[in-house]
C-alpha cells in the first residue's frame, strides 16, 4: 500500500485559517506542524475549550476543518488534533 502524500505548505495555512474563524482571540493558539506524508498535526489551546467533553472539544475543530476544507480532504490531510482549554493547563 503506497503512503499517500500531502502538500503541507498548501495546506498548513488553510488549516490555520479555518481554526482562526472559531478561535481568533489572541489568547488562543492554533500550531501545526508536519506529520508523516505531509500531514497536519493540530494543536489548540483556547478558554472556549474550557468545560468541555474531549468530544465536544475535538468536535468543534473537526467541524471548523470540514467546513472549510470539505470532509474527505480533513480525512485525508489532518492526522492528529489535540485540544486543551486553558482551565486543564493551570
Amino acid at each position: 500500500m503506497a503512503t499517500q502524500t500531502t502538500d503541507y505548505e498548501e495546506l498548513a495555512p488553510r488549516v490555520v485559517s479555518a481554526l482562526r474563524e472559531v478561535f481568533s482571540s489572541d489568547d488562543d493558539l492554533v500550531k501545526v506542524e508536519r506529520g508523516q506524508g505531509g500531514r497536519v498535526r493540530v494543536l489548540v489551546v483556547s478558554d472556549k475549550l474550557n468545560n468541555r467533553s474531549e468530544e465536544e472539544k475535538q468536535d468543534l475543530i473537526w467541524t471548523a476543518l470540514a467546513r472549510a476544507l470539505g470532509p474527505d480532504p480533513v480525512s485525508r490531510s489532518v492526522s492528529l488534533a489535540i485540544a486543551y482549554g486553558t482551565d486543564e493547563l493551570m
